[in-house]
């Protein structure tokens, strides 16, 4: 009897749900034809849009010029090389840096410890509802 009831009520409740999806439909189909009632056609003209010049412009002979890298001389950090060095060939020799490279601080038997820099951060706690 109330399995009878049950598939009655599910019938009459999507029944419900088609007449109001029914009903939407409609008045979105008034609202979008009282828009269409606002609006006019747009006015579109026929005529080129581009319009060529009267008098054509010779243009220029293009004439290649030699490029001068000495202007980027001065420009940036860059590695300055004077002309001598150049001559006796190439860059300057430098001598190599005396000072090693930082590395990790070591603590205990060499493992990432917890006041390590170099350790996984722990998981975040998931938020707590309030009890009040």
């Amino acid at each position: 009897m109330l399995d009878i009831q049950a598939s009655q009520l599910r019938r009459m409740e999507s029944s419900i749900n088609h007449i109001s999806q029914t009903v939407d439909i409609h008045k979105e189909k008034v609202a979008r034809r009282e828009i269409g009632i606002l609006t006019t056609n747009k006015n579109t003209s026929r005529t080129h849009k581009i319009i060529a010049p009267a008098n054509l412009e010779r243009p220029v002979r293009y004439i290649r010029k030699p490029i001068d890298y000495t202007i980027l001389d001065d420009i940036g950090h860059g590695v300055k090389v004077s002309t001598q060095n150049m001559k006796m060939g190439g860059l300057p020799r430098t001598t190599p840096p005396t000072q090693k490279p930082p590395s990790p601080p070591m603590s205990g038997k060499g493992t990432i410890g917890r006041h390590s820099p170099y350790r996984t951060l722990e998981p975040v706690r998931p938020p707590v509802v309030p009890n009040d």
